[in-house]
């Protein structure tokens, strides 16, 4: 006797198309989901509150400890720490070079789930009329819109292979979104562990309030060695204090504006790009991760700036009347008989050795001498030819500048 196809109202048809809508409600979960709401997040953090509190002690213990070294032992106790602090940068960018993985993981595989499910739905929607019209007709058209005319028993053994085959498809799905939602509280884990790892980083957040973030970055500005700037005791202090108020869209933590205090390096440059930054890759990262960008990038930006300073300033103490512009990188130095050399800083300067670059020698409004064109231009080119090691050293660059206008 010939078996009826699945029609609109079955049982099973019924119950597929119930776990389609379950599947469905979970994608949409799993994209809205607030990583504050998540039951583990308290959790994690009183784990890594633990886990900090512990390596405080420890490092205040040994600190203790080292107040009793001599010099050879405070060095190895020193070099120790340094090591620790560069295994704890490499395991953060392992994290991260995870994290971007795993995010790349989960939109694929959603994107995938979401597509899967529209098609399944479809598919129901076409098992469900080719049954009614079996009924009204006495036909099946065949599932995949072949030409010729099945029997009816054809048209039954092709519904149960296609509920069959929805059925094995719902079961993969459910295992995907299973891995879905392991991948969500992992990414809150790491989370939380660089919220923390920030605040050891001399990250310190003043105020979270709805859209205003306010931050306390103490900054930790290296010293030169020998071989390098001349700087005579310019930096007062080994760390920089700075306070940044910045403006975010709600929810995603996107930059709107910044504010910092006090207003003595020029990051709008940094801002702009920080918005650029989100714009591109806001579907493939994490939303903090733009945040984090930035803050790293004016930190950055707070050493090279307070070193400059430092080096423009002690070239002052000596013997040239020096100015830097931030703004623009360029520092100006004037030479008596009323010239002035524009100097253009290269990426990285002081700290790395890249070389300054001289980008034009003129002659000022107060210069009692006019010295002529051709020189000025003579002098650029064989100053722009110096090897790079000779452009490193601001002092040295500016006396190879000097020497050569004294010829002429």
């Amino acid at each position: 006797m010939e078996e009826a196809a699945p029609t609109a109202g079955s049982p099973d048809v019924d119950i597929i198309r119930s776990r389609i809508g379950e599947l469905t409600d979970l994608l949409r979960i799993c994209k809205d989901v607030d990583p504050e709401a998540h039951p583990d997040s308290e959790k994690l953090v009183s784990q890594c509150a633990f886990d900090l509190e512990g390596r405080v002690e420890q490092i205040l213990a040994q600190s203790s400890v080292a107040a009793s070294f001599g010099p050879e032992d405070s060095s190895a106790f020193l070099e120790q720490l340094k090591e620790e602090l560069n295994a704890v940068e490499v395991e953060k960018i392992k994290i991260s070079d995870q994290i971007e993985l795993l995010t790349k993981s989960v939109m694929s595989d959603s994107e995938t789930l979401e597509r899967d499910l529209e098609w399944l739905k479809w598919s129901l929607d076409h098992t469900e009329l080719l049954g009614l019209e079996k009924i009204t007709t006495g036909r099946c058209v065949d599932c995949f819109y072949r030409e010729n005319q099945l029997s009816s028993t054809s048209g039954d053994a092709c519904h149960k292979f296609e509920i069959l085959d929805l059925q094995s498809q719902i079961e993969k799905k459910n295992k995907i979104l299973k891995s879905l939602q392991s991948l969500d509280c992992e990414f809150k884990r790491y989370d939380i562990i660089e919220q923390i790892e920030d605040t050891l980083s001399g990250i310190k957040v003043i105020e979270f309030d709805q859209n205003i973030i306010r931050l306390s970055l103490k900054t930790y500005v290296p010293k030169f060695e020998g071989n390098q700037q001349k700087v005579e005791d310019a930096i007062e202090t080994s760390e920089v204090n700075h306070e940044v108020l910045i403006e975010v869209v709600d929810t995603n933590l996107e930059i709107e504006s910044v504010e910092i205090f006090p207003n003595d390096v020029y990051i709008a440059d940094i801002v702009d790009a920080a918005k650029s930054f989100r714009q591109s890759f806001s579907q493939l990262t994490v939303p903090q991760t733009s945040l984090e960008w930035f803050i790293r990038k004016v930190m950055e930006r707070i050493i090279i700036s307070t070193l400059r300073r430092s080096v423009v300033k002690t070239a002052n103490k000596l013997r040239y009347s020096v100015e830097y512009m931030e703004r623009d990188n360029t520092i100006t130095a004037h030479f008596l008989g009323g010239i002035d050399a524009i100097l253009k800083a290269s990426q990285g300067w002081p700290l790395c050795d890249s070389p300054l670059e001289l980008i034009s020698l003129k002659c000022s409004e107060n210069s009692a001498k006019r010295v002529p064109l051709s020189v000025l231009r003579k002098v650029e080119e064989a100053m722009r030819s110096l090897e790079a090691q000779k452009r490193v050293k601001l002092l040295a660059f500016l006396n190879s500048i000097e020497a050569m206008l004294s010829e002429h």
